[in-house]
């Protein structure tokens, strides 16, 4: 489950993928400090669903 933000200046990327995204996930990095944040998203769906 996700939680809106505080009014600090970050946390607010994870909610922007999130949205639009049929799945998602998060891959950490061995050294711990970063991670990867991965997203699949519909093109077709979210252009409702007509082909160019």
């Amino acid at each position: 489950m996700l939680h809106e933000p505080s009014d600090g200046d970050g946390g607010r990327g994870l909610l922007i993928v999130v949205a639009p995204a049929e799945r998602w996930g998060v891959v950490p990095r061995e050294d711990g400090a970063y991670k990867t944040v991965w997203a699949e998203i519909s093109v077709l769906k979210r252009l409702g669903g007509v082909a160019g």
